[in-house]
Parts: structure tokens; sequence; C-alpha cells
């Protein structure tokens, strides 16, 4: 189904929310534009005045429709995916770990997408076809899936999360955010491939430039460290951008599962001529 946050009532105003991808756990910092299923969870979030957390409100989607649940449903619905995508995998997910085993026989794992967000799912032993010291062992030893690109991971240093771009991309209304003069630090081609249709972009680690919810004169632009940013090859191309340019360009923000936290859908670039 299309998500239609707008019309979600759920006592917070904001735009702010995350989604989990209930069979992957990918964990995005934005509402997907595509079609959202069953048993997704959804995060909306708002810092009230004159607090310092954000509010947070679970959601989850049935038959077609949101249901608002409370935080001890969403965990425990997470840890029925992870134990099916354990038992359909026999890995993790990457942004799972393992952490302990108790006395009474639930096995305690750490969701943690983000430094921000972290979830503690439990499993019982008895949901696996393990005795506990069984059990023990292959939880220490499993493997975590993680994805890569089609040609090789990448040498580019990626980014779990960027708070500072992610904070002035939630501020557009539209995860949009405006990037000004930020040197081109690195660049590094790279594929995917989706139902047999190879598409090639370019990765861009971009550093020391300054960041803004729109291009209007008198918005404020904020500094910031590093931000990484996907461009195909065609429109990299055309403004013939090279490692040491310092660039500018507008694009939306989203949690990928290759590349983490990234800026996207970049139709135009340009660099600041000496």
């Amino acid at each position: 189904m299309k998500l239609d946050i707008d019309n979600v009532n759920d006592g917070l105003f904001g735009r702010w929310w995350n989604y989990i991808d209930c069979e992957n756990f990918v964990f995005q910092k934005n509402v997907p534009e595509n079609e959202v299923k069953d048993d997704d969870i959804l995060i909306h979030k708002e810092i009230k005045e004159g607090e310092t957390f954000p509010t947070l409100r679970y959601h989850t989607i049935l038959d077609n429709d949101v249901l608002e649940i409370d935080g001890k449903i969403a965990r425990e619905m997470l840890s029925i995916k992870l134990k099916e995508f354990i038992l359909k995998y026999k890995k993790i997910p990457y942004s799972v770990n393992f952490n302990k085993i108790l006395k009474n026989g639930l096995i305690i794992f750490k969701y943690s997408p983000t430094k921000l967000d972290n979830f503690q799912l439990k499993i019982p032993v008895t949901d696996f076809d393990f005795d506990q010291d069984e059990a023990e062992e292959f939880f220490k030893n499993i493997e975590n899936v993680d994805g890569t690109p089609l040609d090789g991971e990448l040498k580019i240093n990626i980014m779990k999360e960027n708070p500072i771009i992610e904070k002035i991309a939630s501020e557009s209304g539209a995860n949009r955010v405006y990037i000004f003069d930020a040197e081109v630090k690195e660049m590094e081609k790279s594929s995917s491939d989706y139902m047999g249709h190879i598409s090639e972009f370019y990765i861009l680690d971009l550093q020391k430039g300054k960041a803004a919810p729109d291009n209007k004169k008198n918005t404020m632009k904020r500094d910031f460290d590093r931000v990484i940013v996907k461009i195909s090859e065609k429109t990299l191309t055309a403004a013939d951008i090279k490692v040491g340019d310092s660039v500018s360009l507008s694009g939306k923000t989203k949690m990928n599962f290759d590349f983490k936290f990234i800026i996207q859908n970049v139709r135009k670039i340009t660099k600041k001529e000496e």
C-alpha cells in the first residue's frame, strides 16, 4: 500500500518518521516513497516544546491500514521477524548483534540501526532446534548479512547516520537537502543489479561544506563535516566533476541497504569556478 503520513493521527504533528522493513531489517530515516507492507514498523518522532528527547509513536501496517501500537508490541514483532530471518538465512541482519542467553532460556539481541535507535529483542531458545549450550556456541559465531555493491565493497567509508544532514533535510518537509561549496574528497564508481538491469553511478565523499533545507537567500546555512552522495554517471560527467572540486547540489536523504545514509536523486551538480 502507498502510505499517506498526513492522514496518520497519533497526536504528533511533525514529519520526522523512521521506517523498518520487516523482511530485512533495513532502517530508513524517512517513510519510503515505494509501497509499505504488512508488519512493517513505522516510528513517528517529535521533540515537543521544552523537551530534550523526542516523543515516539509506533505504528505497523495491517490489512492495508496503519495501526498504532506500543513500543513493547513493536519489539515483539521485530523479535518474531528476527527469528524468521535467522531460520531462513542462518545469519542475522547487518544491524543486529547477539548479546547473551539468559538463564531462563531467552536469547538477547541488540538491534541498533543508528546510535540513537536501539531495540532489545528476545527469542526463546526453544524456538530453534538447539539445546542451550548449542545455542550459545551457534550465536557466538553467527555471521551478519550485509549489503555490498555489485562490483565489490566500497573503499569510501560509508556513514550509518548523519544527524546534522538528517535534521536539515527533515526541516524541508520532503527529506530534501541543499549542499553548498563542499569539497569532493573521494569519488568511486559503482553499480547495482536490479532484476537483471545493471545501472552504473558514482559515490562521492563530500566534506566541509554547508547545508540548508532550501536554496533561498535568507535561509541559514549550517556547516557539516561529511556526507555521502549517490549520483548518476551521466549527471557527474556532464558537470566534469573531479576530486578536489568544490561542488553544490541538492537531493533527497535516504537510508540505503548498500550505502547506509546517503543523498540521492541528484539531478544537477555544479562546481565552483576558480
